[in-house]
């Protein structure tokens, strides 16, 4: 019954596709999609233009993927991995700097396979002005090798703040999962990160439940999880995608068995993250400040320090020392209510 089908690299098309079906011109159906496995159509450039509320800007810097693990639809729906010009990167950088913004997030959905090169595009980013924050999304953790590792290092502006897919601490379920990468390689990563920066956030995603997780495979997790000392861990129970090899493996958990191990992966993550706050009490860090929550009974301002902690103050202190939203403020972490929130008490 559709009038307009539209692939997922052709929102630019939208609008007038629709203004020309709207305008009586023609009603024939239209079949406007593109090749997913083309990548000859390439990166859809579509800048944000103005400012969105936010106070880190979400710099897209790359779409589809190649990796076809056995649980994700995303190459199917999404294409194969497309980049986009450093160029056009840097020009929507500006831009948002020019509204003031003071952090940026480079985002994609496979950040590390940035076909132009993801090391020299931070290295670029970090010499822009107006920039004092560069935060990383999602890494595959083969990509962060010692050399890797070492160059964000001597970039300054890049936040100790790294997302690592993990999905499961077990070689036989990263196998059946097609991730392409061991728990030893994952280990290497994560050294490799802390050679070179004091205490840095490392947070992951892992699957509970996957087709064929034994009891003891998922104990395996559990142990390898506790071992690495997550600041933090998303955790998803296994949930099939219809045209995804996973959907038809044999082996199903039930979902009481996945609600289990979830909640016990859960529970292990907030007593990490806990861990690694109280680890930063006392030290010196910035806090970019966001949003007015109520806290523990108490008005305050919150935010994040660059190792992606949320801390707060109150607000009677906060207009005392005139600290708005979208300020960084240099103090220290001087307390932990609960919750992963940080008490901040800035100096100045």
């Amino acid at each position: 019954l559709a009038d307009i089908w539209l692939g997922n690299r052709q929102k630019n098309m939208l609008v007038p596709l629709l203004c020309e079906a709207l305008s009586g011109e023609t009603r024939q159906k239209k079949k406007a999609f593109l090749d997913i496995a083309d990548k000859s159509c390439g990166y859809e450039n579509m800048r944000i233009e103005s400012d969105s509320g936010r106070t880190r800007a979400f710099i897209k810097i790359q779409d589809g993927c190649d990796r076809f693990c056995s649980y994700c639809r995303i190459p199917y729906v999404r294409g194969r991995s497309v980049s986009r010009e450093p160029c056009d990167v840097m020009a929507e950088v500006d831009a948002f700097c020019a509204l003031g913004y003071k952090e940026i997030v480079i985002t994609g959905i496979h950040v590390s396979s940035y076909s132009y090169g993801l090391l020299p595009l931070i290295e670029r980013l970090d010499a822009a002005d107006g920039i004092e924050r560069i935060r990383l999304s999602s890494l595959e953790p083969v990509v962060v090798t010692e050399e890797f590792a070492n160059g964000i290092s001597a970039c300054k502006k890049v936040c100790p703040h790294f997302h690592l897919s993990l999905q499961s601490g077990c070689d036989a379920t990263l196998k059946r999962m097609n991730r392409r990468y061991t728990k030893d390689d994952f280990v290497r990563s994560v050294e490799a990160l802390r050679s070179v920066y004091d205490l840095p956030a490392i947070t992951t995603d892992v699957i509970a439940g996957f087709p064929g997780e034994t009891e003891e495979e998922f104990e395996e997790t559990v142990g390898f999880v506790r071992s690495i000392g997550f600041a933090e861990m998303h955790i998803f129970p296994f949930s099939a995608r219809e045209g995804t090899r996973a959907h038809d493996m044999d082996g199903k958990v039930p979902l009481r068995i996945r609600q289990t191990r979830t909640a016990r992966l859960i529970a292990a993550s907030d007593e990490m993250r806990d861990i690694f706050i109280r680890e930063k009490l006392g030290k010196g860090c910035e806090v970019l400040f966001e949003d007015n929550e109520v806290l523990f009974g108490k008005e305050c301002i919150a935010g994040y320090t660059r190792d992606y902690i949320k801390a707060c103050v109150p607000l009677e202190r906060a207009a005392e020392l005139g600290i708005k939203r979208g300020d960084i403020m240099p103090g220290r972490l001087t307390g932990t209510p609960g919750a992963g929130v940080a008490e901040f008490t800035p100096i100045g």
